[in-house]
């Protein structure tokens, strides 16, 4: 039974990786239905248990990118309202992470930063990429501090 048990852990943590990281490859080629959908599949596994592994951490906050990135594309109120709760399950997903694994905190503020940013709140956005920044930099760690300084620059 426990090997079961494992084997579908395992499973569910390869799709999961995939479906977040290939999110991030397809936003990239300009393929964002194809992204969107993929975020949406790793959410959902993402969702569906306990953070387990940290390497769930970097699906999911590809995943978070792509469904925080396609609020701006969307074409009416009813599919920004769908797109914005999306983005924010993926991004109170990968602060699930964080609490579980501490590593994940400052790509945690990022992506919170990243979702303020997107519902037109500078000062917050700011806030939460300083915040992880400093909190990198506590954890001497140099994975999101490009991005929150570029951000910051930029802001």
């Amino acid at each position: 039974m426990l090997g079961d048990d494992t084997g579908y852990a395992a499973d569910l943590l390869t799709e999961g990786c995939h479906h977040g990281m290939g999110a991030e490859a397809c936003r990239r080629a300009g393929d964002f239905g194809r992204a969107e959908r993929m975020a949406g599949d790793a959410l959902r596994i993402a969702t569906s248990a306990p953070p387990v592994s940290f390497t769930m951490i970097a699906p999911v906050f590809f995943c978070a990118g792509v469904l925080i990135d396609s609020i701006s594309r969307a074409s009416d109120p009813a599919a920004t309202a769908s797109r914005t709760r999306l983005a924010r399950r993926a991004v109170s997903a990968l602060a699930r992470y964080a609490q579980v694994f501490p590593i994940a905190s400052p790509a945690s503020l990022l992506r919170r930063g990243d979702m303020e940013a997107a519902a037109g709140r500078p000062a917050q956005a700011r806030k939460h990429w300083t915040a992880a920044l400093a909190k990198e930099e506590r954890l001497g760690m140099n994975w999101c501090a490009r991005s929150a300084r570029s951000r910051l620059a930029s802001a």
